[in-house]
């Protein structure tokens, strides 16, 4: 019948029955599976578990009609299920377990019911103790599990028979078991403590005022249990024991405040005496205890509990989380496994939820130094996406907020988690020709044609020839070092790049002309557009770099209306609106520049908005009237929103030859050191035609080589400590990925992604929401806040312009989202920031 075609379902293989197969060869030999994904289990331990699986169908044909509706009824705890990512060592443990309830099994088929309470109790005993302390990585309910859970409510239900004679197969078997021993008798239900404690964890979620706890029923019977305990009161009650730990910790989910940190806290103080301070089991019990104190507990509580939380609770519970790493540490057999793949993750997760990133990267980096290699190509493996989501792997993974499928921003362990306590930038000058081979991200793809996560990846292997940024750590201190090669501005200069326009941020991407690249475009002829969805989507990170020089866009604003995309006339040294009738000026003509001697011996090397600004000098003699200034020599000023204003308000400068420097506008940035750990926000600086010549800089000094290469004069004023602050470190980051493309590892997703097309008339989904910096405040924020929000968000604005795809529709917004800002500035500048020398209405 259909009960008896369920449980004969799994097709049964000669096999061994023996416990110990350490000495078979079929051991060693890997099984291989026709299908990929499938684990690395061996050809034995294969047709082991089909032998378990189809045990039931060998033991059916002695059982009664109602013991075969129960077993059918048990189907979804012991039937055959996938093997998916199951270690070889862990699931070895499982079927020796699994073999031995089997042998026990087949002894009780041949015994009458009373004679085989004894085996009853032992398999009970087997399957408990295995839930008890080999549940899988995730602590949750798996493969082995749910065996195991089947095993005892097999048990359970051949003995208890009144409980299944109420059996309905529309509930759930292990919630029909609990039902039933809640009506038992409290002599009774001391017999079934072992059962208890092992299904209580295990209630799936239900419906009925049972099994969600409503009823009250689950209550009183786990209080029972708790009553019955042996004390000075009860000398005669029953011994603790890991189950009567598990009883108090699922109760704990169901009580009130008081009695669930009652609970905890007993269940904690029970797990170090039975199984050990430094028990996984206890480790569990204290992370959930430390999770109650964080979301639930009250202060009274929090102070009661733990001794050490006068800092406040996260200062207790972030106590309680190290003094368990800390002691587990100082045992004689270390237990590392638990400690990287449980107890560091949660602490680097409880260290980055309370603003200690610092903290969680040296902790995580601490206890996967020595298998870095390992895991990262387990956590960080192209095209594959999340398999196995374990505590560890979402620890790192939250470090540098990755999604599925996405681009990596860094292309080794240590460069991904570690904090990077020291950067040293490292001046290259590749030709055009090197730069072209070898100046790019690491990239990869899969080969046309394969689907598969699993294929063989095509790629480019990063950057050969010594322009990777690698890491080190220092012996004598521990410090993690960043050595960053970046391409100076001057060697940019003299690039062909420079000569036709382009702007440094688009000459550090990667060539989209990259040989490699260039055979993948004709491997793709057959998938027509797939290459060029490639370069479309890769914009990021390649481009395809102009052979003729090109017309400069900026985007202005006059302070009157939107942001608007202008022309700027090199030659002529003017902006030209796009709506003027006069054609853009030739683009090929030089640009029209005067020299300014900058008779200042005071330096500084540094980036502006990431970008190398080579050399600034401080203007001590006062040189720009106060005001900083950047030379339109420096041509990625055209990538920041330029603010117009009347001649009145703009620094007044002569040239050598004592003519007037004409001045575009100012855009807003930063100004960032050298080594990228301090920087100066919400600068003004001001364009202006000119070419800056340093007039005693000696060669010799250290920034000597670059002293032909000087763009910004930045007043001193301006870098002061109180304008002054230490880059964050995901600021740091993205300037590092900027300047060396080596720290990223691309995905082309062109073959898994498919290829939209739009009827006419219709409209893709989008959720462009523009600009998303926080908008100009009603109320007096500061006037250096302010200046370092106009900054962030006029960078957004501009990045989102020049960056992401843009039809009418997003264009519409953004142009909204400038006249509503433009509008908000002009009121705080009115309200806030009368009678300030160089921060006055420019429109008054």
């Amino acid at each position: 019948d259909d009960m008896n075609e369920k449980l004969a379902s799994v097709t049964t293989r000669e096999s061994s029955m023996e416990v110990n197969h350490a000495d078979d060869p079929a051991m060693r030999d890997k099984y291989g599976h026709p299908k990929p994904g499938e684990p690395p289990l061996t050809k034995d331990q294969c047709d082991r578990y089909e032998k378990l699986l189809s045990s039931p169908r060998e033991l059916v044909n002695c059982f009664s009609i109602q013991r075969k509706r129960m077993l059918v009824w048990l189907c979804s705890y012991i039937g055959k299920r996938r093997l998916y990512d199951e270690e070889p060592e862990r699931f070895e443990r499982f079927l020796v377990s699994a073999e031995k309830i089997l042998a026990l099994r087949k002894q009780q088929q041949k015994m009458k019911k009373k004679q085989s309470a004894d085996l009853y109790k032992q398999i009970v005993d087997i399957a408990a103790d295995y839930i008890l302390n080999h549940q899988g990585s995730g602590y949750d309910v798996k493969l082995d599990v749910n065996y195991f859970i089947g095993q005892i409510l097999w048990s359970f239900y051949g003995r208890y028979t009144e409980c299944d004679s109420k059996r309905t197969f529309e509930k759930d078997p292990l919630e029909q078991a609990l039902e039933g021993i809640s009506s038992f008798s409290d002599s009774k239900l001391e017999n079934v403590i072992t059962e208890i404690g092992a299904l209580v964890p295990h209630m799936r979620t239900s419906r009925s005022e049972f099994g969600n706890w409503r009823d009250g029923r689950l209550h009183r019977m786990c209080f029972r249990i708790i009553k019955s305990v042996k004390s000075a009161d009860n000398p005669k009650g029953i011994e603790e024991s890991g189950y009567m730990i598990n009883i108090r910790s699922k109760l704990a989910s169901h009580v009130n405040i008081e009695e669930a940190g009652k609970l905890l806290n007993d269940a904690v103080k029970l797990a170090r005496d039975i199984h050990g301070k430094y028990h996984p089991i206890t480790w569990r019990l204290t992370e959930q205890l430390g999770n109650f104190h964080l979301d639930k507990a009250t202060e009274w509580m929090h102070r009661y509990y733990l001794s050490k939380g006068k800092g406040g609770r996260v200062k207790g519970v972030q106590g309680l989380y190290e003094d368990f790493l800390n002691g587990a540490l100082q045992e004689d057999k270390v237990n590392i496994e638990l400690l990287r793949e449980r107890v560091a993750p949660a602490l680097a997760q409880f260290y980055k939820n309370h603003g200690q990133d610092n903290e969680a990267r040296a902790l995580l980096w601490r206890f996967t130094q020595d298998k870095k290699l390992q895991l990262y190509a387990e956590f960080f493996a192209p095209f594959v996406g999340v398999i196995k989501r374990t505590p560890l792997f979402n620890a790192i993974y939250d470090v540098e907020g990755f999604g599925l499928f996405s681009d990596f921003n860094y292309s080794s362990l240590e460069t991904a988690i570690f904090k990077i306590d020291q950067i040293l930038p490292k001046p290259i000058e590749p030709s055009d020709q090197e730069k072209m081979i070898k100046w790019h991200p690491m990239l990869e793809k899969l080969p046309i044609g394969q689907m598969s996560r699993l294929a063989s990846i095509h790629w480019i292997p990063g950057l050969p020839g010594g322009y990777e940024a690698q890491v080190f750590q220092e012996p004598e201190d521990n410090l993690m070092v960043l050595n960053l090669p970046y391409i100076t501005y001057k060697h940019f200069k003299g690039s062909e790049a420079y000569r036709v326009g382009c702007t440094y941020a688009v000459y550090r991407k990667g060539s989209a002309t990259h040989p490699v690249l260039t055979k993948w475009k004709e491997e793709d002829k057959e998938l027509s557009g797939h290459y060029f969805h490639f370069v479309y989507e890769s914009g990021e990170y390649f481009t395809f770099l102009p052979h003729e020089p090109v017309s400069t866009s900026v985007l202005v604003s006059s302070g009157t209306s939107s942001i608007e995309k202008h022309l700027y006339d090199k030659a002529g040294g003017k902006l030209i609106a796009l709506d003027e009738e006069s054609p853009p000026k030739d683009p090929e003509k030089p640009e029209f520049l005067k020299a300014l001697s900058v008779p200042s011996s005071e330096t500084t090397q540094g980036f502006f908005n990431n970008t190398p600004g080579d050399i600034a000098a401080i203007d001590n003699t006062r040189i720009a009237n106060g005001f900083n200034i950047v030379s339109a020599e420096w041509t990625d000023w055209c990538r920041f929103v330029l603010h117009t204003c009347p001649p009145e308000r703009q620094p007044k400068l002569t040239a050598s030859d004592g003519s007037p420097i004409p001045v575009l506008g100012y855009i807003h940035g930063t100004w960032t050191d050298f080594n990228i750990t301090k920087r100066w926000t919400g600068l003004q600086v001001y364009v202006v035609q000119a070419r800056f010549e340093l007039s005693s800089v000696a060669e010799t000094s250290d920034i000597g080589t670059l002293s032909s290469s000087c763009h910004f004069i930045l007043n001193p004023d301006d870098l002061c400590k109180f304008r002054e602050s230490a880059v964050p470190l995901q600021d740091a980051r993205a300037t590092c990925t900027f300047l060396n493309p080596s720290l990223v590892r691309v995905m082309s997703l062109s073959h898994l992604e498919p290829q939209l097309m739009y009827c006419f008339g219709s409209k893709p989904d989008d959720d462009f929401e523009g600009v998303k910096t926080a908008s100009c405040p009603e109320t007096d924020s500061g006037l250096l806040t302010e200046l370092t929000r106009r900054e962030q968000w006029d960078n957004e604005y501009a990045y989102l312009y020049w960056n992401k795809p843009l039809w009418r529709s997003r264009l519409e917004k953004m142009s909204e989202q400038a006249i509503a800002e433009i509008t908000k500035r002009k009121e705080w500048d009115e309200q806030y920031a009368k009678g300030t020398k160089q921060w006055v209405s420019v429109w008054n």
